[in-house]
C-alpha cells in the first residue's frame, strides 16, 4: 500500500543584512581611463564584468566602488574574480575609509576562478564618501595580463 505524504516547512526571514555588495553595473561603481581600451565580458558576478590589458607602471584605467553602508564599523572587503579576464598576478586594490586613512592590498587575480577573494577588514563611517580603488597597473611588463573589474562585497564584522 502506498500512501501520499505532504512535507510542509516555513522559511523564518532573518535579521537584514549589513553586507553591501557594489557590481560593476550598480551606480557605485565608476570607471575611467582610456574608454577604448575597456572590454565587457559575460562572465564573473551577476554574469558581466570589465577587464583592461595590464600597464606596468602607470596607471591608464581605473574604476572606484563606493557602498552605500547602512553604518559606521569593521567590514571585511571581498573582490569577486571571475573565472575569464583576471590573471593579472600583481593588482593593487587601494581602500580609502575612515575619512583619513588608506590601505594598499596586493592581490594575484589567476589564483581564483569565480570566487571571493578577502582584500582585508578595514573600519568605515559609511558617510559615503569611502572607497576602493583598483587600476590595470601590475608591475608586470604591459600587455601580457588582464585585470578584473567586477563586484566587491563589504561584509560587516562589527561595531
Amino acid at each position: 500500500d502506498q500512501g501520499l505524504a505532504v512535507a510542509k516547512f516555513r522559511v523564518q526571514g532573518g535579521q537584514p543584512s549589513d553586507d553591501v555588495i557594489v557590481d560593476d553595473g550598480d551606480p557605485g561603481f565608476v570607471r575611467g581611463g582610456t574608454a577604448s581600451r575597456w572590454h565587457e565580458a559575460s562572465v564573473g558576478y551577476n554574469m558581466h564584468m570589465y577587464w583592461t590589458e595590464n600597464t606596468q607602471l602607470i596607471p591608464d584605467n581605473w574604476s572606484t566602488w563606493t557602498p552605500n553602508l547602512l553604518k559606521p564599523g569593521f567590514y571585511e572587503v571581498y573582490a569577486y574574480i571571475p573565472t575569464l579576464f583576471g590573471n593579472a598576478r600583481g593588482v593593487r586594490y587601494y581602500a580609502f575609509y575612515d575619512g583619513r586613512t588608506w590601505s594598499i592590498k596586493a592581490l594575484d587575480q589567476s589564483l581564483y576562478f569565480n570566487q571571493w577573494a578577502s582584500l582585508g577588514i578595514w573600519r568605515f563611517k559609511a558617510d559615503g564618501t569611502e572607497f576602493v580603488y583598483l587600476t590595470d597597473a601590475t608591475q608586470q611588463p604591459a600587455g601580457t595580463e588582464h585585470v578584473a573589474f567586477d563586484a566587491l562585497k563589504f561584509v560587516f564584522r562589527g561595531p
